[in-house]
Protein backbone atom coordinates (compact mmCIF):
# COMPACT_ATOMS: atom_id res chain seq x y z
CA UNK A 1 0.00 0.00 0.00
CA UNK A 2 1.08 3.57 -0.64
CA UNK A 3 1.22 6.10 2.18
CA UNK A 4 0.85 9.75 1.21
CA UNK A 5 2.13 12.61 3.35
CA UNK A 6 2.15 16.32 2.69
CA UNK A 7 5.39 18.24 3.07
CA UNK A 8 5.43 21.97 2.43
CA UNK A 9 2.35 21.70 0.24
CA UNK A 10 3.77 18.82 -1.81
CA UNK A 11 2.32 15.32 -1.56
CA UNK A 12 4.95 12.66 -0.96
CA UNK A 13 4.70 8.88 -1.24
CA UNK A 14 6.37 7.00 1.62
CA UNK A 15 7.69 3.45 1.79
CA UNK A 16 9.38 1.76 4.75
CA UNK A 17 10.97 -1.67 5.08
CA UNK A 18 13.09 -3.65 7.54
CA UNK A 19 15.31 -6.68 6.87
CA UNK A 20 16.99 -8.90 9.41
CA UNK A 21 20.65 -8.78 8.38
CA UNK A 22 21.29 -12.37 9.46
CA UNK A 23 18.91 -13.53 6.68
CA UNK A 24 21.54 -12.52 4.12
CA UNK A 25 23.76 -15.44 5.21
CA UNK A 26 21.14 -17.96 4.02
CA UNK A 27 20.83 -16.60 0.47
CA UNK A 28 22.13 -18.31 -2.62
CA UNK A 29 25.65 -16.96 -3.31
CA UNK A 30 24.48 -15.89 -6.80
CA UNK A 31 21.73 -13.68 -5.37
CA UNK A 32 23.74 -10.44 -4.98
CA UNK A 33 24.85 -10.42 -8.62
CA UNK A 34 21.30 -10.83 -9.92
CA UNK A 35 19.61 -8.56 -7.37
CA UNK A 36 22.01 -5.62 -7.22
CA UNK A 37 22.63 -3.23 -10.09
CA UNK A 38 26.01 -3.44 -11.79
CA UNK A 39 27.28 -0.40 -9.86
CA UNK A 40 25.93 -1.70 -6.55
CA UNK A 41 27.53 -5.09 -7.16
CA UNK A 42 30.90 -3.42 -7.82
CA UNK A 43 30.65 -1.69 -4.42
CA UNK A 44 29.51 -4.94 -2.76
CA UNK A 45 32.51 -6.85 -4.18
CA UNK A 46 34.97 -4.35 -2.68
CA UNK A 47 33.98 -5.22 0.91
CA UNK A 48 36.40 -7.69 2.47
CA UNK A 49 34.25 -8.60 5.47
CA UNK A 50 31.23 -10.86 4.93
CA UNK A 51 29.47 -8.96 7.73
CA UNK A 52 29.92 -5.69 5.82
CA UNK A 53 28.65 -7.35 2.63
CA UNK A 54 25.58 -8.58 4.54
CA UNK A 55 24.93 -5.07 5.94
CA UNK A 56 25.19 -3.59 2.45
CA UNK A 57 22.99 -6.20 0.82
CA UNK A 58 20.33 -6.04 3.54
CA UNK A 59 20.15 -2.25 3.44
CA UNK A 60 19.77 -2.28 -0.37
CA UNK A 61 17.11 -5.00 -0.08
CA UNK A 62 15.17 -2.88 2.45
CA UNK A 63 15.51 0.25 0.30
CA UNK A 64 14.31 -1.47 -2.87
CA UNK A 65 11.33 -2.94 -1.00
CA UNK A 66 10.58 0.52 0.44
CA UNK A 67 10.74 1.96 -3.10
CA UNK A 68 8.23 -0.62 -4.34
CA UNK A 69 5.91 0.22 -1.44
CA UNK A 70 6.16 3.96 -2.12
CA UNK A 71 5.88 3.74 -5.91
CA UNK A 72 3.45 0.86 -6.25
CA UNK A 73 5.72 -0.62 -8.97
CA UNK A 74 5.47 -4.23 -7.82
CA UNK A 75 6.75 -5.70 -11.09
CA UNK A 76 9.95 -3.66 -11.40
CA UNK A 77 13.17 -5.60 -11.79
CA UNK A 78 15.12 -4.81 -8.64
CA UNK A 79 18.44 -4.44 -10.44
CA UNK A 80 16.92 -1.34 -12.14
CA UNK A 81 16.59 0.32 -8.71
CA UNK A 82 19.93 1.59 -7.37
CA UNK A 83 20.96 3.02 -4.05
CA UNK A 84 24.37 4.61 -4.46
CA UNK A 85 26.28 6.73 -1.94
CA UNK A 86 27.76 10.09 -2.83
CA UNK A 87 31.26 11.10 -1.72
CA UNK A 88 29.94 12.08 1.74
CA UNK A 89 28.27 8.68 2.24
CA UNK A 90 24.72 9.97 1.69
CA UNK A 91 22.61 7.41 -0.21
CA UNK A 92 20.74 8.41 -3.35
CA UNK A 93 17.88 6.52 -5.01
CA UNK A 94 17.94 5.93 -8.78
CA UNK A 95 15.78 4.05 -11.24
CA UNK A 96 17.39 3.42 -14.62
CA UNK A 97 20.11 5.94 -13.73
CA UNK A 98 17.71 8.79 -12.90
CA UNK A 99 17.44 10.06 -9.32
CA UNK A 100 13.79 9.57 -8.33
CA UNK A 101 13.47 10.36 -4.64
CA UNK A 102 15.04 10.34 -1.23
CA UNK A 103 16.23 7.37 0.80
CA UNK A 104 17.57 6.93 4.31
CA UNK A 105 19.26 3.73 5.47
CA UNK A 106 20.40 2.29 8.77
CA UNK A 107 21.76 -1.13 9.71
CA UNK A 108 22.51 -2.63 13.11
CA UNK A 109 21.16 -6.21 13.36
CA UNK A 110 18.20 -4.97 11.29
CA UNK A 111 18.55 -2.98 8.08
CA UNK A 112 15.87 -0.32 7.74
CA UNK A 113 15.04 2.03 4.89
CA UNK A 114 12.59 4.81 4.28
CA UNK A 115 11.88 6.15 0.80
CA UNK A 116 10.18 9.44 -0.08
CA UNK A 117 8.91 10.04 -3.61
CA UNK A 118 7.20 13.13 -4.99
CA UNK A 119 3.61 12.37 -5.88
Amino acid sequence: SICLVERQGVMMKVGIDNVLISRMKDLNPAFPKTYLSKKEYEVYQKFVSQDRKDDYLASRFAAKEAFVKASGKKDIKYSRVEILDDTTGRPHLYVDGVEVGQVSLTHDFIASAIVLLDD
